[in-house]
């Protein structure tokens, strides 16, 4: 056990986890630790900025960052050990005051900081990413590493996929109609060309490079990977997660009604229903930004041609869902995992805890009323303590390994 004073002392400050935007949130770590289940990543800060924050996107933080000893470092923001509201907040080279790191753990943090930015804020790619890598070295077991490598395959499939899909939209477009072969009929090698054509023909029609373009195009593309696009939203990510919080909701509504005879809900079942209109909120917001990318997709010239000015517009809108479903892929696998031991009420503990807190930033996202996020934090917020049984941390550690097997 780590000694409490030492502990104490390494610990940064206690904060009422009412985080004003992303950025302070932080992002979910899939961490294996035992007693860093539930905890998030954040750039080491002492000035909490906002996606919307002109310096966070591409430009230097302008001493809005800070080192720790003189080098790039980050914070990890743990949730209170009681069980209470609010969070810790400490270095990651301080965390060994509260305990003991697994070398996944290690690896995917060390990783952060020495191949990111250290100006520019983590997000949840970059730390997908990083986990993805100390998985990948075998560090949460063999069965992550194998579910990190077919991962690996998988998104290579879905880029191939997403970029096809984005160029038959485009001819679809901008071509003559009637034109033979239809763009979704044409061959890899076709596609590329007659899809390069019509670039160029934008790139005439707008007065720019044909590079530039192209470059666009194929950022557009590289952004979309996550979300999908076309014939490849079925098998993109995000995607994924959405339909797996949709079941989360499903399966944990029945548990919160009230039986008949029944004056009130246990515990349990109280927090089964707060978990679920939670997911239900996250899905319907995350959809919003969505239907946003949906949409400006109806033109990619007109999309093109913005982005010659706005060379991160579309990288813009796929990060807002992906930060308001960041978190939700892990409270899935756990229920999930719950189901196939029985172990529901404990999961239903853990899971409450973890539920996203929303952030004041999304209120600007989706045009939402002052104080809407306060609300719905308040009433997703645990209302008592489920029972919950002990587990020992290697228990534990082998069920976040098992966890990361099961990653998105």
């Amino acid at each position: 056990m780590p000694n409490t004073s030492s502990a104490n002392s390494k610990l940064l400050k206690f904060q009422p986890n009412t985080p004003r935007s992303f950025l302070e949130r932080g992002v979910a770590a899939p961490f294996t630790t035992a007693l860093l289940s539930g905890a998030r990543l954040r750039r080491l800060t002492r000035i909490a900025g906002s996606l919307n924050d002109r310096e966070v996107k591409g430009e230097p933080l302008q001493g809005f960052a800070t080192l720790e000893n003189g080098r790039p470092g980050i914070e990890v923001v743990v949730p209170n050990p009681s069980g209470a509201r609010g969070v810790y907040v400490m270095l990651w080279s301080d965390v060994g005051a509260l305990c003991r790191p697994t070398m996944h753990d290690v690896a995917m943090c060390e990783r952060l900081v020495a191949r990111t930015n250290p100006m520019l804020p983590l997000t949840p790619l970059m730390v997908r990413k990083a986990a993805r890598d100390a998985a990948l070295r075998g560090l949460a077991g063999r069965l992550a590493a194998q579910a990190a490598r077919t991962a690996v395959e998988q998104e290579a499939l879905q880029a191939v996929a997403t970029r096809r899909a984005l160029f038959v939209a485009l001819l679809k477009q901008t071509e003559a109609p009637g034109t033979s072969p239809p763009a979704h009929l044409l061959s890899e090698a076709e596609l590329e060309a007659r899809g390069k054509a019509a670039l160029e023909m934008i790139a005439q029609r707008h007065g720019r490079k044909v590079q530039d373009i192209t470059g666009h195009f194929a950022a557009m593309a590289e952004v979309l990977v996550d979300i999908g696009f076309g014939e490849a939203k079925g098998s993109a990510r995000l995607p994924g997660v959405l339909s797996a919080m949709a079941m989360l909701r499903n399966e944990l509504l029945p548990l919160g009604k009230v039986s008949k005879g029944e004056s009130f809900i246990e515990a349990s079942g109280a927090s089964a229903l707060q978990i679920a209109t939670a997911a239900d909120a996250a899905i319907s917001m995350a959809v919003k930004p969505l239907a946003m990318i949906d949409l400006r997709l109806r033109s990619i010239e007109t999309l093109l041609g913005e982005m010659m000015t706005e060379p991160r517009l579309i990288q813009d809108l796929v990060e807002q869902p992906d930060w308001i479903a960041d978190g939700w892929a892990r409270i899935c696998d756990i229920w999930t995992l719950a189901v196939g031991q029985g172990s529901h009420a404990q999961a239903l503990a853990e899971i409450h805890a973890l539920v996203p807190v929303l952030p004041d930033e999304l209120e600007g996202w989706l045009g939402l009323a002052a104080g809407s996020t306060a609300e719905i934090n308040s009433r997703n917020a645990p209302v008592g303590t489920v029972w919950r049984a002990e587990v020992s941390n290697q228990d534990r550690v082998a069920r976040n390994e098992h966890l990361r097997a099961m990653a998105r």
